[in-house]
């Protein structure tokens, strides 16, 4: 039958008849053995005919249960569809024609398996005509609804939604209370890499956690906790400011400012770029393929739950802060009465004032971070103050400041570092004002992975003991900074 359609066979994938509990479904039929087990058979057609990149990965065993009589396993359509470019079309398969499960899917579906006389592949002249006429109406069908954007299937916790022509699936997913904490679309799509295109996962979800937000998830997404504040939503050229979060280790996540004009820009995007200079990442344009009963499902999702678009709003998530366009490659480098160029310019991460500071040549040489406490609100109540700095010349540095404090300028200073219970080894420390004492780790990338997404700090020194948290969120910021402007948790001198 391959032959005769101009198809070469190359390989199968075995379909394991399984129980319930996993074990071999032993109640086939066989002349010979007792069969549990069928071959789906691959072939190819053409030049350089060959499996997609998910195909490449896909081993050639599928194990699931049996349904009713010669039905085939609805999972095999998942992989032919990830693993082979389309069109799809299906003889005789069991079930109804153009069924709304081969709309979700585009598939075009001819022929029926349970029709007496149904399953024969061979058919004589008039046969075909029948097939080819079929074959016509079902197009018709799948057409229609994709251009009529059909209303879209009522949300329904936990249960998993397909759409036509792009490979969606929607999911509202629920928590640990059994509530919908997320509404969730899901496609494959191919995006850049600095080797090349890489398959990832992306994501459109509406979420307690962070409203709107744009995924993709891959092998290949920064190892580290990362906060930009600068990263940016491209829909067909027009780019939408956004702050992007590391979500687990192989997920990115962007959250964009203008939520409902993202939402609503939406319906007519064909090309979706998502940039991270803070994460390295820069998926290049993605052709989103979203159709309107897709994007219609997911936002009566987040109507019918009850999600805010615009805000976290589960009370355990932390705040984002606000997305800001990327800063200017050079701009003033006048300092201001409060000190270098930049340190006015203030964006809250984590109730922290971080700033990006300018160098003389009016180009960004450090990203500043900094919380400063009060021991009461009288007149002289002592002033406590924490900064974090990453610079070219320092890398990661600290600088704890106390009012009540008149210490000799540059005096070392004795001190141990405590983060989390654990004492900090490999640093020094020496006084920079008089209130003043700046630390300095022998290595900052070590001290960034001790603070690591949040920690508790002990300075104790005979000058001086201080307590004081470093919230989440306060390290991913520094080091997307860092990262966005070449500037890292090491001096520049000691990587070279």
């Amino acid at each position: 039958m391959l032959d005769a359609w101009g198809f070469t066979y190359k390989s199968n994938i075995v379909w394991h008849k399984v129980r319930k509990d996993g074990g071999s479904d032993g109640r086939g039929v066989g002349f010979y053995f007792r069969n549990v087990t069928e071959l789906i058979l691959f072939g190819v057609r053409g030049k350089n005919a060959r499996t997609l990149a998910p195909g490449r990965r896909q081993v050639n065993l599928l194990a699931t249960r049996k349904r009713e009589h010669s039905r085939k396993p609805d999972e095999q359509y998942e992989i032919i569809e990830v693993c082979s470019p389309g069109p799809f079309l299906e003889l005789f398969g069991r079930g109804t024609a153009c069924s709304d499960r081969y709309r979700r899917r585009a598939i075009i579906r001819v022929g029926h398996a349970s029709k007496r006389g149904g399953g024969a592949m061979w058919a004589t002249k008039s046969r075909l005509q029948v097939i080819t006429v079929c074959a016509a109406v079902c197009m018709a069908a799948v057409l229609g609804n994709e251009s009529k954007a059909a209303v879209p299937e009522k949300p329904v916790a936990g249960k998993q939604v397909y759409f036509p022509n792009g490979a969606w699936s929607g999911l509202p997913q629920t928590g640990p209370n059994g509530k919908v904490r997320q509404c969730v679309l899901v496609a494959k799509r191919p995006r850049a890499g600095p080797a090349g295109a890489i398959d990832t996962r992306m994501s459109l979800t509406i979420g307690c956690g962070s409203g709107l937000a744009f995924a993709i998830l891959d092998g290949e997404m920064p190892s580290e906790d990362i906060l930009d504040d600068q990263a940016e939503i491209v829909l067909d050229g027009h780019s939408f400011p956004a702050v992007a979060f590391t979500v687990g280790s192989s997920s990115l996540a962007m959250h964009p400012g203008e939520a409902a004009a993202v939402l609503s820009a939406l319906e007519k995007t064909a090309t979706l770029r998502l940039r991270s200079d803070g994460a390295g990442i820069d998926t290049g344009a993605i052709a989103l393929d979203l159709p309107g009963e897709a994007l219609g499902w997911l936002k009566q999702c987040g109507k019918l739950f009850d999600i805010a678009i615009d805000r976290p709003t589960d009370p355990n998530a932390p705040d984002l802060p606000a997305p800001r366009p990327r800063s200017p490659e050079v701009a003033s480098a006048e300092p201001t009465p409060a000190g270098p160029a930049g340190i006015e310019d203030k964006q809250k991460i984590s109730g922290w004032d971080a700033s990006e500071l300018r160098g003389g040549d009016g180009k960004i040489a450090g990203c500043f971070i900094r919380q400063h406490y009060a021991t009461g609100s009288h007149r002289g109540a002592r002033s406590i103050g924490t900064f974090l700095t990453v610079s070219r010349t320092k890398g990661l540095t600290m600088m704890l400041k106390d009012s009540s404090l008149n210490l000799p300028q540059g005096q070392p200073v004795e001190g141990t570092l405590i983060i989390d219970g654990k004492s900090f080894v490999g640093l020094s420390a020496r006084v920079l004002g008089n209130d003043e004492i700046g630390v300095y780790p022998q290595h900052g990338a070590a001290l960034a992975l001790a603070l690591g997404n949040g920690a508790s700090l002990v300075f104790k020194s005979p000058v001086e003991d201080m307590e004081f948290p470093v919230p989440s969120g306060i390290v991913p910021w520094l080091r997307a900074c860092g990262r966005r402007w070449e500037i890292g948790f090491e001096p520049e001198e000691a990587k070279r």
